[in-house]
């Protein structure tokens, strides 16, 4: 999240009497939503009895990216991704969205981690929020 100290301007191109179309507040506060205005979820892609995780095929690889004279830009060994990915996508994921430095044994090294923390994210925030019925989004403790 961008911490700024003043307001930012609008752009110099969007021009003057363009409006919002609802007002926008500072408050961070979750305002209260009727049991009818929260979204709810039913589960249609997975069984309940198993993890959607143990659903997918895994390997191991490693992700590497080298420029055009063959020197190597990013290598992460042994991440987990699901087998069906190709190398490119692998590549892709490995160096933009995994958490962490990549020299620190605490980086993210498969998917089945960045699924976790986006979704865990998602959820907390809606429950947070009251977006989500706390039933159907298992919301977490920490919210």
């Amino acid at each position: 999240m961008i911490d700024a100290p003043a307001p930012i301007a609008p752009s110099p191109s969007v021009p003057a009497n363009r409006h919002r179309s609802a007002p926008v507040t500072g408050s961070r506060t979750p305002r209260k939503r009727s049991r009818s205005q929260c979204l709810a979820f039913e589960r249609v892609f997975s069984d309940a009895k198993v993890s959607p995780f143990d659903q997918v095929e895994w390997e191991r690889r490693t992700a590497e990216i080298t420029d055009d004279a063959g020197k190597t830009v990013f290598r992460q060994e042994n991440v987990e991704v699901p087998k069906s990915w190709s190398q490119l996508a692998t590549k892709v994921v490995c160096s933009k969205y995994f958490y962490g430095d990549p020299a620190k044994p605490e980086r993210e090294y498969s998917v089945r981690q960045l699924i976790h923390r986006v979704t865990r994210t998602i959820a907390d925030w809606g429950c947070r929020t009251g977006i989500f019925r706390r039933r159907t989004a298992r919301c977490s403790t920490r919210s």
